[in-house]
């Protein structure tokens, strides 16, 4: 949502079949506000949203924190690098002038 990702938007197809309620997903925008989401979807959205906008402020040290009341220190590795390689593909398709092209 951050970046813009008109993939991001078309796959979240995906997360519908799998059970997420379409509701949580037409609330991402808002997660901050809305009730919907768990507080370990909140720690690790504020985490993913201070990752995506590091040079704004880093990752504060509570956000850090708190992540890791729900994530041992390997998993929370892990969550980074999730977050990381997904911001990478974003920039790579801004930089690249890339357009979304979704196979039907």
């Amino acid at each position: 949502m951050i970046n813009g990702c008109a993939y991001c938007v078309d796959i979240t197809e995906h997360v519908l079949k799998i059970g997420v309620p379409d509701r949580k997903i037409f609330a991402l925008s808002v997660w901050r506000e809305s009730d919907l989401f768990h507080e370990v979807e909140k720690a690790v959205m504020q985490l993913t949203d201070e990752i995506t906008l590091i040079s704004l402020a880093g990752v504060k040290d509570e956000t850090y924190e708190n992540v890791l009341k729900y994530f041992d220190e390997k998993l929370l590795a892990q969550i980074v690098m999730q977050i990381v390689v997904i911001n990478s593909w974003n920039r790579t398709a801004v930089s690249t002038k890339m357009i979304y092209k979704p196979a039907d």
